[in-house]
Order: C-alpha cells, then structure tokens, then sequence
C-alpha cells in the first residue's frame, strides 16, 4: 500500500472520528494538512499574515463542512479545492481594498511585508513564478496544485 493510500485511510478514520463527536480528533487533520495549505495560500496571497489567517479559515470550513463530506471520495481533493476557492475569493478581496487604498491616496507600506522573507522568496523563485505567471489563469492554478502539492 502507498503513502498516498496510508494517508487517505487515515484521513477517513479520523474524519470518522469527528462526525461520532471527537472533535479532537480533527487535529490530526490539521497536522497532516497544515504546511501544504499553507504553501498553497501563500502561492495565493504573498503575505505570510493574510496566508496564516486564510489557512485557519479554510480549515474551519472544511471541519464545518466534515458532514456533507461524501467517505467515498478522497479527502485531499476536496479539501484542496475548498482552499482553492476560499483563496480565490480572499485574493479577489484583497485586490478590491488595495484598488480602493490606492483610489484613496491613502496607500502606506503594508506592515505584514517582511522585506527579508521577500528578498529570500524573490531569489530562490523569481524565475518560476514569472514563468508560473505567464500561463493562463486555469492552467496557472492546474500547475501550482500539481507541482507544488502533489495533486
């Protein structure tokens, strides 16, 4: 049996264990899941601040979600796309408060921008987010979840 296979049989148990009341037991959800989520939200939203609240929300979300969740399905998936699409719109709204920061002149230096994390983040990957930006949206978002998380 593969890791990939291990681990979706164990998401299943511990899902199992939450919808019978273990709420504790969501924790081990948390911990396999955590630093891929947070990889993703930061590929999203370039701010390890905003990445570190979208990643506690997305998994909110997904526990408050763990009933509709269908136990013949693989958990990664959907859990990847919950992130996906709560990233999306967290992105969208981020976009639209920066438009009106900067129709309001009152634009400042973002505090959650830590200039050395940015310059270590620009040299080790410049050249693959240009490359990874000039792909189509669709395709753009295709590749991020297959390099990066192994989707």
């Amino acid at each position: 049996m593969s890791e990939a296979e291990d681990s979706g049989k164990s998401d299943l148990l511990i899902i199992n264990e939450v919808i019978r009341g273990n709420t504790g037991a969501f924790a081990g959800i948390i911990k396999e899941y955590q630093q891929p989520i947070m990889r993703l939200a930061l590929s999203y939203l370039k701010s390890r601040e905003a990445a570190e609240d979208a990643v506690q929300e997305i998994f909110i979300r997904a526990y408050r979600s763990l009933r509709t969740f269908s136990l013949d399905k693989r958990f990664r998936p959907w859990l990847y796309s919950l992130a996906v699409n709560h990233l999306k719109s967290s992105y969208r709204k981020r976009l639209r408060r920066f438009a009106v920061d900067v129709k309001g002149s009152s634009l400042e230096t973002p505090a959650y921008r830590d200039p050395q994390e940015t310059a270590e983040l620009h040299e080790t990957a410049e050249e693959i987010r240009k490359a990874v930006r000039a792909l189509p949206a669709g395709l753009r978002e295709v590749t991020l979840l297959y390099y990066l998380e192994g989707l």
